[in-house]
């Protein structure tokens, strides 16, 4: 009986050093798909939205937390900015944009796009793959459009503010 315990505690002492390695394997594996999003996302953007988000993400050192907050609110702001000039143009609002990287091989990233908003009274939503080889050839795939109106005149305004 006595050798017994003496298997059990040595069998229990193995499997619990297996249970510490594979703990350590995960945290380490969830780790590397943790800065693995972190460069898909910030390879998505440009300027000092990519700059913050490869900062926060710990992928750059340098300038502190502030300074990175200043210049993604001021960012921000430009944005906005952008959106309500497009917006008094063209009378179209978007209220929701989705992105999703479906895939980023080398030199090919295709993503696809989810847009919903409303112009000229229609409410429309939008969705489309978006294919960009080496960041300078885009193209558009699988374009499907559905609007919310049974009145024509106002998918002919939709359409007409679209091409504008």
């Amino acid at each position: 009986e006595e050798m017994m315990r003496e298997e059990n505690t040595e069998e229990l002492e193995v499997l619990e050093a297996q249970i510490k390695h594979l703990q350590a394997e995960v945290k380490g594996l969830q780790q590397q798909l943790q800065e693995e999003d972190c460069r898909n996302i910030a390879f998505n953007f440009e300027g000092p939205m990519k700059d913050a988000l490869a900062y926060m993400c710990g992928l750059t050192e340098g300038e502190g937390k502030e300074v990175v907050v200043s210049k993604l609110e001021e960012e921000v702001e430009q944005l906005e900015r952008k959106i309500k000039l497009q917006t008094q143009i063209n009378s179209i609002s978007v209220t929701r944009c989705i992105t999703k990287t479906l895939d980023h091989s080398g030199r090919k990233e295709v993503q696809l796009f989810c847009i919903s908003g409303h112009c000229s009274g229609l409410v429309f939503q939008v969705e489309f793959k978006l294919s960009e080889v080496q960041e300078h050839q885009r193209t558009v795939n699988e374009l499907n459009v559905v609007l919310d109106s049974k009145d024509p005149q106002s998918f002919s305004s939709f359409l007409s503010r679209v091409e504008e």
